[in-house]
């Protein structure tokens, strides 16, 4: 985590830096669109997500055997971040317990969802409330108190996490130019907000591409100088589907991409895992000693030999490009067999983006 002296907390936030404040007014010069802005991401809101990510079900089995968690120890060197939500509580505390919960789990660093892509803000955001797009009194943590709960904690298990922020752009899809500015703007300004404070990185998603890609080229590596002018020092991932990465005619996007940024990582949520319930014979005793056969129907993902061929399907990438991996599952049988399948492919760099439960 980038370490920055500063007083934390609601009635001692630190100052944005300079160029941060340059961006924010240069957003509020342009008004109209923002206000703009605001109405499209506010019908944005009203339509029904869609989700891709993949659904648990407790009791899950496989015919894998997964070596669990412990796997994410073993490749040094290379992120493995658990996810801190944090969209759903201002409490502190609770989300120091979730804290403690990803370092016990084996994690060694972290990833703060702190977008939906609609605009709406998980974090106390200064920018967000100086444009009028979030009140000052707002029921929300702010990103100086949560990065100090993750420093603290992280202190007391005696490791040094990495930070991720995991950002939805809302830029993506608008083609309005006027309103497609200031949506560039705004994401630069509560970008640079949260690494100010002493994030390490941050993770984009929503990345629009079209056709080739080719005309999207350009409107991106605009938006990361444009992000860079704002802070030098910025390390800055992109995420794309899967899809991206499995066809040929994207070659020159992510060549282009990869020139501007940290690293790239692969959006596995288009994966369509597929369960079958098999029933097993279950063995109990009862109180008096006597053996009690029982019938138990188990499910069976088609999680690992999905995963395991669609990173074998993309190895020259993961070579290439050093590819990260997001995974998705809300428990840790999930996430074995996940972390198993990107490790056949030799990938060992991944981003949780669902909270273990």
């Amino acid at each position: 985590m980038r370490r920055r002296t500063s007083t934390v907390g609601r009635a001692g936030r630190r100052k944005i830096p300079t160029a941060v404040i340059f961006v924010c007014v240069f957003v509020i010069c342009c008004i109209v669109g923002t206000v703009m802005l605001g109405n499209y991401l506010l019908d944005k809101v009203e339509e029904p997500p869609e989700t891709t990510e993949p659904t648990t079900t407790s009791g899950t089995s496989s015919s894998h055997q997964t070596s669990g968690l412990s796997n994410i120890s073993s490749a040094d060197g290379n992120v493995r971040a658990g996810c801190l939500d944090i969209s759903d509580t201002s409490n502190l505390e609770i989300i120091r317990e979730r804290v403690d919960f990803i370092y016990e789990s084996g994690y060694d660093s972290i990833l703060i969802p702190v977008s939906d892509g609609s605009g709406e803000l998980y974090f106390l955001s200064d920018v967000a409330v100086a444009l009028s797009r979030m009140s000052s009194d707002a029921d929300l943590p702010t990103m100086s108190d949560i990065l100090r709960v993750i420093n603290e904690s992280a202190e007391s298990y005696g490791i040094t996490p990495k930070v991720t922020i995991y950002y939805v752009i809302t830029s993506g899809g608008i083609s309005d130019a006027v309103l497609y500015e200031a949506a560039v703007l705004y994401d630069t300004a509560v970008i640079t907000e949260c690494t100010s404070l002493g994030a390490d990185e941050v993770l984009l998603s929503g990345i629009e591409v079209n056709g080739s890609g080719e005309d999207d080229i350009s409107a991106f590596t605009s938006f990361i100088e444009k992000v860079k002018e704002a802070d030098s020092d910025i390390t800055l991932g992109a995420a794309f589907g899967l899809e991206i990465y499995q066809s040929t005619d994207y070659a020159a996007l992510l060549e282009s991409i990869s020139s501007c940024v940290s690293f790239l990582a692969v959006d596995i949520s288009s994966l369509d895992m597929t369960y079958t319930d098999t029933d097993e014979i279950v063995y109990t005793t009862d109180e008096d000693g006597s053996i009690i056969e029982s019938t138990e129907t188990v499910r069976m993902s088609s999680l690992y030999s999905e995963l395991s061929e669609a990173a074998e399907s993309i190895k020259g990438s993961i070579s290439l490009y050093g590819l990260s991996f997001l995974l998705y599952g809300d428990d840790t049988y999930i996430l074995s067999e996940s972390i198993d399948a990107i490790y056949s492919a030799g990938a060992y760099s991944f981003y949780v983006i669902t909270p273990t439960q």
